[in-house]
């Protein structure tokens, strides 16, 4: 039904896929093959990415991935060097108008 439509587009001479709105119709044109494999290689990065690291959540933890690396397990390790537990800690101090705004006013 919607091959009876379809038109080569006098402009672009590209074939066009039977769909019109208001006289607008849309062209079949391909994605670039560039953005194929980009996708692909995506889709290929978080297969990896689901095998090597923990990325399944469970009910008591998440899939340990064939690194068996997790952040708990990295924090464990850095706090197991002596005087890291409480090493140094930079306060924070809340910016104020002085210091943000009279520097752009001189």
């Amino acid at each position: 039904m919607a091959d009876d439509k379809k038109r080569i587009d006098q402009p672009t001479g590209t074939e066009t896929v039977g769909h019109e709105w208001d006289g607008i119709e849309e062209l079949n044109t391909p994605l670039p093959r560039w953005w194929l494999w980009a996708f692909y290689a995506s889709i290929g990065v978080g297969v990896a990415y689901t095998i090597f690291y923990p990325a399944w959540p469970l009910v008591s933890e998440a899939t340990a991935g064939v690194l068996n690396w997790s952040s708990r397990g990295q924090l464990d390790q850095h706090l197991a060097v002596p005087g890291r537990r409480f090493g140094d800690f930079h306060v924070f101090q809340a910016p104020t108008f002085e210091n943000l705004f009279l520097p752009l006013l001189i």
